[in-house]
Parts: structure tokens; C-alpha cells; sequence
């Protein structure tokens, strides 16, 4: 598992990146990016949209492109 280097600063982030990973570590090509979602915003117990939306600042934080 892979999490950029700029999070070891960040680190109460870190699972919301870990999270979203782990489900195509886990299932490989039968997971799907709503299948992530899905899955960390349930086991944050947070709504799929905030989790999706946290993600995507975390990722634009260490990025010029916005999340798609």
C-alpha cells in the first residue's frame, strides 16, 4: 500500500486514502472507485459524499488536477 509521502505529516488523514485502496488490494479488477467509496465512507461512518469529497481535497492537496 502506497500513501504519499506528504501525509506522514497528515497523518489522521491517512485513512482515508488507505481505506479507498484496499478494496482493489483486496477484490483486484471486480472493484470499482464506487465500490471504494462505498466501503470507506462505511467503515468512517461518514456519508459516501463527504467521504468522497475529503478524498478528493486530500487528493488535490498533492496535486494541480481536481478529482474527477
Amino acid at each position: 500500500m502506497f500513501v504519499h509521502p506528504f501525509f506522514i505529516t497528515h497523518l489522521p488523514e491517512v485513512p482515508f486514502l488507505v481505506l479507498y485502496q484496499l478494496v482493489t488490494v483486496n477484490y483486484g479488477e471486480f472493484a470499482s472507485g464506487d465500490d471504494a467509496v462505498t466501503f470507506g465512507a462505511a467503515a468512517l461512518g461518514l456519508a459516501e459524499d463527504a467521504y468522497y469529497e475529503r478524498l478528493c481535497e486530500l487528493v488535490d492537496s498533492i496535486s494541480d488536477s481536481g478529482c474527477v
